[in-house]
Formats: structure tokens, C-alpha cells, sequence
């Protein structure tokens, strides 16, 4: 649980929710170098407990987790009062649903296949009233697609750049601190 100790009025605020230390720890990472405040739960139940303690603006949130999946999660989300404004975005190494209603009714905004496409996440956590307004809001454009729908070359690694054609700096070995 992981955050910049000082927020900017205008830092969006986002919970990362992978129960992959290295994927939450990174993808926090790439989203404190472009600007928001990013904090880390790495369990659903890390992910109620970041929630009651402050409100957040966007909640990436892995399906595929041990004890509390995904889906639980978003549902406990949606009923805390810190939470009920914020967009969920789903990330999954799963092609979303073909009827995207049951992720809807769970409050979730939209569902990214990993790895994520930075450039697009970037653009929906930067877009001014992004915010869902409850269960039923629509997700953004271009979202909620099927594998086969979307260019395997427009997908890569999170680590690979930063989006602007920068490498992240990496130690001399080559690994993640």
C-alpha cells in the first residue's frame, strides 16, 4: 500500500490490485513516472482495507486472484462509500465476457486483457471525467474487447517502454529493485 505521501490536487489517485507483487509493484511504478498516485494492494482484502482508508479515482483490479477474486472485490467496492465514484477497470489475462452485462452489474467500468496496452490505459486514466457513476456506467470506448479483435503488436509489455519511446532505467542487472 504504497503512495506518494503528497497529492496534487489534480493527481488522479489509483489503487493497483494484482496479487503479483512484480506486476502491481511495476505497473505502480510506470504510473507514478506519468503523474498519478498509485498504491498497491496485492489481495482483495489489502484492496478493501486501502479502501476504507481513502477514496480512489480509478482501481485496476486483477480477476485471477487466491481467496477474494476480482469480482468479489469489485462487488465490496461498489458498497463502500469511498469507492462508489471510482472506475474499475478489470485486467485480466482473460478475454472479457462475451456479454459484458454480469461485469457491469459488479461495477466494472471496462476489462483490459494483459499485458496492458500503456498507451490506452494512460489515455483512460487521463480522460477529464473518466469516473464511472455507479454499476451501470458505460465503459469507456474501445474497451471490453475480444483477443481476437485486437492487434497482438499493439499490446506490448508494460516494461518495454513508457509510452513515449523511453525504456524505464533498470539497475545493471537488468531486474526490478
Amino acid at each position: 500500500m504504497h503512495g506518494s505521501a503528497n497529492r496534487s490536487p489534480g493527481e488522479p489517485r489509483v489503487l493497483v490490485v494484482d496479487d503479483d507483487r512484480d506486476t502491481a509493484e511495476t505497473t505502480a511504478w510506470l504510473l507514478r513516472l506519468r503523474g498519478f498516485e498509485a498504491h498497491i494492494a496485492l489481495s482483495g482484502h489489502d484492496a478493501i482495507e486501502s479502501a476504507r482508508g481513502r477514496a480512489f479515482d480509478y482501481v485496476l483490479l486483477d480477476l485471477a486472484m487466491p481467496g477474494m477474486d476480482g469480482y468479489q472485490v469489485a462487488s465490496q467496492l461498489r458498497e463502500m462509500p469511498s469507492c462508489r465514484r471510482a472506475s474499475i477497470l478489470a485486467v485480466s489475462g482473460y478475454a472479457p465476457p462475451e456479454d459484458p452485462r454480469h461485469e457491469r452489474a459488479m461495477g466494472i467500468a471496462a476489462h483490459l486483457l494483459k499485458p496492458i496496452d500503456w498507451d490506452q490505459l494512460v489515455s483512460i486514466l487521463s480522460t477529464p471525467g473518466g469516473h464511472a457513476d455507479g454499476p451501470a456506467a458505460p465503459a469507456p470506448r474501445g474497451l471490453g474487447m475480444t483477443h481476437e479483435a485486437l492487434p497482438s503488436n499493439r499490446f506490448p509489455s508494460a516494461m518495454s517502454t513508457l509510452g513515449d519511446g523511453q525504456r524505464p532505467p533498470m539497475p545493471a542487472d537488468g531486474l526490478p529493485n
